[in-house]
């Protein structure tokens, strides 16, 4: 879109030059069809807006300069993709299958069971680069200290020494703070219509 009011730009350049008024550079904006109704709003809205052409034309060529930049970058990513992939285009789909039917499955499962073009295994983070560009994420161990039965014995422990001590403390209105309801919620009674006091009477 900017190329083409980059052109038309131009030609109310050329329009001014040969000494023809502000509102008749204006409507040569119009004229050509190339240009849609936005784009032409868009070019008489930068006219009308008290910004010289010249600075019009250098922002709309720096940004067609940066269009092309990000269009380069792109075909360049897609080459070396082609060039130095290490499995080919039926794998891409079969990597993915294989997750999607098995969500358990980690990355590093798929990678040793996985041979490439040039009859090596692939790396792990070639399987999560085409998970990721299929918008999967595979499933990851586990990383941590590791739970048995004692460090649950603990904790049951440490919650009902913590429910012993609540269950002494009562409240100036007298009520007592229960830990848990049926409903899962902690409730604190108070008087209605008081807010919460913080004295606590032991």
């Amino acid at each position: 879109m900017l190329h083409t009011l980059f052109k038309s730009l131009l030609v109310v350049e050329l329009q001014t030059q040969w000494g023809c008024n502000q509102q008749l550079s204006c409507a040569a904006v119009l004229e050509p069809p190339s240009l849609h109704d936005d784009q032409r709003k868009q070019a008489i809205g930068m006219l009308k807006s008290g910004i010289s052409q010249e600075s019009c034309l250098s922002t709309s060529q720096q940004f067609l300069d940066f269009q092309t930049d990000i269009e380069l970058q792109e075909w360049l990513v897609t080459v070396l993709v082609l060039v130095h992939s290490v499995t080919p285009a039926r794998q891409y789909r079969s990597i993915a299958i294989g997750h999607l039917r098995n969500r358990f499955r980690t990355v590093r499962e798929t990678a040793r069971t996985t041979i490439g073009t040039r009859g090596r295994l692939i790396s792990d983070r070639t399987v999560q680069c085409h998970l990721a560009a299929r918008c999967l994420q595979s499933c990851q161990s586990y990383r941590g200290q590791i739970l048995t039965h004692q460090h649950r014995l603990a904790f049951q422990r440490w919650a009902a020494s913590g429910g012993r001590r609540w269950a002494n403390v009562i409240f100036s209105d007298e009520s007592r703070f229960n830990v848990s309801w049926p409903d899962g919620h902690l409730h604190v009674y108070c008087r209605q219509g008081h807010c919460f006091f913080s004295e606590l009477h032991y």
